[in-house]
């Protein structure tokens, strides 16, 4: 981070739902949080509802990284 990478997280926003799901980038927003620093993200949001089976594995993700999910 000190070396200037800035690579962004990446962002699935559900508008329905009101969630954002976090798809890549967790251990460098796990760092950034902890040392309180903002983080660049790239948030993409589809123009319709539609199921990702992505989003289950990222929820598993998130258990595993924060201890809990929303």
């Amino acid at each position: 981070m000190k070396e200037g990478y800035g690579t962004p997280v990446i962002i699935l926003r559900k508008l329905k739902e009101k969630k954002d799901i976090l798809l890549d980038g967790h251990r460098r927003l796990k760092v950034a949080f902890a040392k309180k620093i903002g983080w660049k993200a790239l948030i993409m949001v589809p123009d319709r509802e539609t199921e990702f089976g992505i989003e289950k594995m990222a929820r598993g993700k998130a258990k595993e990284v924060f201890g809990k999910t929303s």
